[in-house]
């Protein structure tokens, strides 16, 4: 990549290379790093899901402390699946970026214009990497603080002996092999949170660079015609129209713009149909869950902060969706902006394309009905349920599709 491109997503590289799937790396290295990774990270997802059936036989609040962690190992494990099964789109897709960097940089104002959205996405990448680490601190301190706690004799009798981040089942003697467990949950914890915002990342650079280009593209159409003169001759000979020339470049720009955001659309709207399915139940659970433990104020932390995690990541994915859109539409108003008045009626023919096709929005979907947006994200219903004493509790609940 180029060294300028390159320093704007030097963090989200090294996410992605951590989990073996960034799209630049030799197959040797993808299958050297994704022999320890993803066996790692996986028997995490399914020791949690065999603690909670385990649990379930003896203790079903432990169970349904461990359903929410296992739901999200379970959507982490489908954006790696969805990248891996789609990773020739995803390397199509960076390949398209370079490429595209390369031409921006024949301009300062077109490479400045690139360079101002890919700051904003690693502003977002890096945010969302504090997030995401910030809102599992709780779980990760249980361990620690119950350890110390013991070591220092103030432990109860009711505290558990062989604390870990989420119950899970092991088959072995926890007494001898406790430790071992213990550096295994970690690093798969660890490890999910790594790809999870590394993937993320990805799609918030893929969407910030066509926003970019979108905005280079209303830079040519607002300029197409920059002299003053107002002797426009309408029918120019076409060897001499530059202005159509010009206007007949940002039509293949617009075209290339299009496929990029199919591209995009095609590569994750099953992912995403699948995580906020999960996402939603998750939600809703874990805000029910903090609600109904009220009166211990850890636990409603522990389940508040997954709750807002949730959200965080729901709102990571519809921000960008927002922000395409909103970009598409204004292609419209950039070709109206510009000097067309001035130009042949070949050239205002070309630009009517232009606009038609901008009337249709950018829209990127999740399982091709659902919409990516803010307003999406923002639809909260309330749901109603009793607490243990008797009172009513009213608990914020987030439908994505809308099932209630």
């Amino acid at each position: 990549m180029e060294d300028t491109q390159f320093r704007y997503m030097k963090f989200t590289r090294r996410l992605m290379q951590v989990v073996g799937q960034w799209p630049h790396q030799s197959k040797m290295q993808k299958i050297l790093v994704s022999f320890i990774y993803l066996p790692f990270v996986g028997a995490q997802a399914v020791l949690q899901g065999g603690g909670m059936i385990a649990a379930w036989n003896y203790d079903s609040d432990i169970a349904l402390e461990n359903f929410a962690p296992f739901l999200v190992s379970l959507m982490i494990v489908v954006k790696i699946v969805n990248f891996i099964f789609n990773s020739g789109k995803m390397k199509k897709l960076l390949v398209t970026m370079q490429d595209d960097w390369r031409m921006a940089m024949k301009k300062d104002e077109e490479i400045r214009i690139l360079r101002d959205y890919y700051s904003i996405g690693t502003l977002l990448s890096k945010g969302y990497a504090v997030c995401v680490y910030g809102s599992m601190m709780p779980f990760l301190m249980v361990p620690v603080m119950t350890l110390s706690s013991q070591f220092l004799g103030l432990a109860g009798n009711d505290t558990e002996q062989y604390p870990l981040i989420f119950h899970a089942e092991y088959f072995i003697n926890m007494e001898k092999y406790y430790y071992f467990v213990l550096i295994h949950s970690y690093f798969g914890t660890i490890g999910f949170c790594a790809a999870v915002v590394g993937i993320d990342s990805m799609f918030v650079f893929y969407v910030q660079h066509i926003c970019g280009i979108i905005t280079i593209l209303g830079n040519r159409l607002e300029n197409v015609i920059k002299d003053g003169d107002m002797n426009v001759d309408v029918y120019p000979d076409k060897a001499n129209d530059k202005t159509s020339k010009i206007v007949g470049d940002c039509v293949v720009l617009h075209n290339h713009i299009l496929q990029y955001s199919q591209t995009i659309e095609s590569a994750n709207t099953i992912s995403f149909f699948v995580q906020l399915g999960l996402n939603m139940v998750c939600i809703s659970f874990t805000g029910f869950q903090a609600v109904m433990h009220l009166d211990k104020p850890d636990e409603a932390f522990r389940y508040g902060s997954f709750a807002i995690a949730q959200t965080c990541h729901l709102l990571f994915e519809s921000l960008p969706a927002q922000q395409l859109y909103d970009h598409s539409i204004r292609v419209c108003e950039y070709a109206a902006n510009g000097n067309w008045y001035r130009a042949s009626l070949r050239t205002r023919k070309i630009l009517n394309l232009i606009i038609l096709r901008s009337q249709t929005p950018i829209q990127l979907t999740a399982g091709k009905f659902y919409h990516l947006n803010l307003e999406n994200f923002s639809a909260v219903r309330i749901f109603q349920c009793r607490s243990h004493d008797g009172k009513i509790v009213r608990v914020p609940l987030l439908p994505y599709v809308c099932l209630l």
